[in-house]
């Protein structure tokens, strides 16, 4: 009797031993941050870029300015002018004058009397007959002896020699008694080929205008 009296406890020790060694699993917690997929992020496309041009770099193919571009008016050259050449050359010879163009762009009515221009190859020469006093406001002419020569007898006549350039522009005037004064005005516009006026006029220089221009 007292056996089956302490059996019941054995049973129940046993048992606790057992809830001991074998407890209740916990719940499973789900882990969020891996069951849940992350939204896609957007990826960013690049934007081209436009790459300037510098005039120190210019884009391949681009024109390039150049002087034997520029367009000249022909119809404001004067035609009897003749074509100048680039070379450099000595001042022509007495000789080689008498073959040279006669030229003047002022109106006929307007010339200089007594007066005659010649041009050759890139020389143009002024004379000057009558009661000369002298040569006067020498501009645009370069160095003496160089670009330009002079020399006049007063009361008889001047003479002047001058080298044409492209870009130049010359004024001068010789002043006279009777004839009135002689005045010079040449023009040789940048890029053109030739001067587009060679006017030697009475009195006052003369004007574009009066030129025909």
């Amino acid at each position: 009797m007292r056996f089956l009296k302490t059996l019941p406890l054995v049973v129940l020790g046993i048992v606790a031993i057992g809830c001991e060694n074998n407890p209740t699993p916990a719940p499973v917690v789900a882990d969020t941050a891996k069951a849940t997929p992350a939204p896609p992020t957007a990826t960013a496309v690049p934007t081209p870029t436009a790459t300037a041009v510098t005039s120190a770099s210019a884009a391949p193919g681009s024109p390039t300015l150049n002087k034997n571009d520029i367009v000249v008016d022909d119809a404001k050259i004067d035609k009897s002018i003749p074509d100048i050449p680039t070379e450099r050359s000595k001042p022509p010879t007495v000789e080689e004058w008498k073959t040279a163009t006669v030229v003047n762009s002022q109106e006929k009515n307007s010339q200089a009397d007594r007066c005659e221009m010649k041009v050759l190859r890139e020389w143009l020469k002024i004379k000057c007959e009558g009661e000369v006093f002298g040569i006067n406001d020498l501009d645009g002419f370069g160095v003496e002896g160089t670009d330009h020569f002079k020399m006049y007898q007063e009361g008889k006549w001047a003479d002047i020699v001058v080298r044409l350039k492209e870009g130049q522009a010359l004024s001068t005037r010789i002043p006279r008694g009777a004839e009135g004064d002689a005045a010079l005005f040449t023009h040789w516009p940048k890029g053109a080929k030739k001067p587009n006026i060679i006017a030697l006029g009475r009195g006052a220089y003369p004007t574009y205008s009066s030129c025909g221009g």
